[in-house]
């Protein structure tokens, strides 16, 4: 008796809508996917949106512009008007569904402003203040807390190496913050919200800016049993930021980290990184 080949099954990526041949190729991609931080996938998938996604496409899903390929696509995604105001629809929603929870658990309308108000936004479980700015450091800390807890900071220092995991630190925190925003990767000029407004910046001096409370972090969740390596490291340069006058081995160990966290805010706001093949 004759058999017909057993028909292989496809798995779908949940960000990207990329299909892969088994459950386990699919698990890999999805974390490493590249659109599994963006906030308007992440929206759609809390708001369960059936969206259609082509992988290979050229052409933008959300103002239906053509590019000649994908890195052309992805940059023009970054400023995408309609993106922006698709995803403000979507943040619309995701308050009123938050709001009617609330009101449905907790039989009152009083406990809904603890979850949305006008000035913040809830993904994830994450509040983000939408009007902070870049140089505000307490609610930098507030959001560096959300977004790495102290039994993380082990993960996020795992190198050993201080610039490396300061970049690490720096690639979750400009991820997640819209303070800061870099569209150029040829210019060492950043935007940075100031009192409401968007206003060019060095990204060096936004980097220093932001250092002390990462090492703050790191150094606070040491101080809690979570082991952090060479964490003498980040004593020197926390006690570097605060110098006038810096020597030559300074100033190179500086650079360092400065030259690391100023990768991760290029890699966090721009996609003209390869992708990723799956085998």
């Amino acid at each position: 008796m004759c058999h017909s080949p057993a028909k292989k099954t496809q798995e779908e990526c949940m960000y990207c809508k990329k299909t892969l041949s088994t459950r386990y190729t699919l698990k890999r991609h999805e974390r490493i996917c590249k659109m599994k931080d963006d906030n308007v996938r992440q929206l759609e998938n809390q708001l369960k949106k059936n969206i259609s996604i082509e992988p290979d496409s050229v052409v933008c899903r959300f103002c239906k512009n053509n590019y000649y390929n994908r890195c052309n696509l992805k940059r023009h995604e970054n400023v995408c008007k309609s993106k922006e105001a698709y995803k403000n629809m979507l943040m619309e929603e995701m308050d009123a569904k938050t709001t009617t929870n609330n009101i449905t658990n907790n039989h009152t309308t009083n406990n809904t402003t603890n979850n949305t108000t006008n000035n913040h936004t809830t993904i994830n479980n994450i509040i983000f203040n939408n009007t902070m700015d870049w140089n505000d450091t307490k609610a930098m800390m507030e959001l560096l807390e959300q977004i790495i807890p102290t039994d993380s900071i082990k993960y996020y220092t795992r190198t050993g190496d201080i610039a490396v995991s300061l970049g690490d630190i720096a690639r979750k925190y400009y991820e997640h913050n819209d303070s800061v925003q870099c569209t150029n990767l040829k210019t060492n000029t950043v935007k940075c919200r100031e009192n409401g407004k968007f206003i060019s910046r060095d990204a060096d001096y936004v980097n220093a800016h932001n250092i002390e409370p990462m090492i703050h972090k790191v150094q606070d969740a040491n101080y809690e049993g979570v082991s952090v390596p060479n964490i003498a490291d980040y004593d020197r340069l926390d006690n570097l930021t605060r110098q006038d006058k810096l020597t030559r081995d300074d100033r190179v160990f500086l650079r360092k980290v400065l030259d690391e966290q100023k990768r991760a805010m290029h890699r966090m706001r721009s996609t003209v990184e390869t992708e990723v093949t799956e085998p």
